[in-house]
């Protein structure tokens, strides 16, 4: 009985065992879930942007309680919620809420304010190239601005240092 046939990745006893084990503990799974009184996880994966952290220490009175909690998380990025961890789950960092519905509410608000910052960060990342290239062309034109007086006072001191051949020139013109 405990070989495994070729078309299973478990033996006949660990088939057996599990659903025992479904039988015995599933109805009590499902009846914590239709209640609403379980757990509720937020499965995330660290992000290395360090300059978007807030410190959890962080607690700026002005500032609503949702902000705060949002202002936590920009570290994390979300990847889904469940009612139950799961056992191939343990290993992930999760977030832990006292039921079910309010980690979905927290996964979608969160969610929702991590495209917020990505929008922001990308228009703002827009407006500092634009920058770059206005200063560098503002730049440009100042350099040909300087070359352009270098040479007109260039052609002022000629004109002063021939002053009476340009009087002569012009007493024959009028």
């Amino acid at each position: 009985e405990t070989s495994k046939s070729s078309s299973s990745w478990f033996s006949i006893h660990e088939w057996q065992t599990l659903l025992t084990s479904l039988q015995t503990n599933g109805r009590s799974v499902l009846d914590t879930f239709e209640k609403g009184d379980g757990k509720g996880y937020i499965l995330y994966q660290p992000t290395n942007s360090k300059g978007n952290a807030a410190s959890p220490e962080k607690n700026d009175t002005n500032t609503p309680h949702h902000e705060q909690q949002q202002q936590q998380h920009t570290d994390k990025r979300f990847l889904e919620f469940q009612p139950h961890l799961l056992s191939q789950h343990a290993h992930r960092p999760t977030l832990t809420y006292p039921s079910f519905s309010q980690a979905v509410d927290e996964f979608y608000t969160l969610l929702e304010s991590q495209k917020r910052f990505a929008r922001a960060s990308a228009n703002e990342s827009a407006i500092q190239n634009r920058l770059v290239k206005i200063k560098s062309d503002q730049e440009s034109r100042m350099e040909q601005l300087r070359v352009e007086q270098v040479m007109l006072c260039r052609n002022a001191q000629a004109v002063e240092m021939r002053s009476e051949d340009v009087d002569k020139a012009l007493t024959v013109i009028n």
